[in-house]
């Protein structure tokens, strides 16, 4: 889930409208909402629930919800929200970052030590590990 995250802000970062000064475009915003369903439809381990996702934040987008937003950080904040209102999954955000670089999939060491600290202070999603009768982990 954790790539999901990258992906998907790889997918808000892919168009150029969001480095612009003026703030997000209507047509930049529809190309981050199609990039985005189309990643959670190819790469979400619940296809339905990506479905359903993915379908809930194109309808959002028709209806004009996301229209008054310029700001890439809100809308990004509100496309998670919208998102989750489908389904609740604690791995799953969608992030801007401005110094991003869209095209650039290798993640440079410092960058990549970086966040094996972080999740390594959040034991990796991990609260706690349990053994059951028969060697099953929980």
């Amino acid at each position: 889930m954790k790539t999901l995250t990258v992906l998907l802000l790889a997918a808000l970062l892919a168009t150029n409208v969001v480095a612009q000064p003026h703030g997000l475009t209507k047509s930049g915003k529809k190309a981050i909402v199609d990039s985005i369903t189309k990643n959670l439809e190819r790469r979400y381990v619940f296809f339905d629930t990506a479905k359903r996702m993915g379908k809930y934040i194109q309808q959002q987008l028709r209806k004009g919800v996301y229209d008054t937003i310029v700001a890439p950080s809100v809308f990004a904040d509100r496309l998670t929200a919208d998102i989750l209102s489908v389904y609740h999954d604690g791995h799953l955000s969608i992030s801007y970052d401005p110094s991003f670089s869209p095209g650039s999939d290798v993640e440079d060491t410092a960058a990549r030590r970086t966040r094996h600290r972080l999740e390594r202070h959040v034991n990796f999603g991990f609260d706690k590990l349990e053994m059951l009768r028969g060697g099953i982990f929980i």
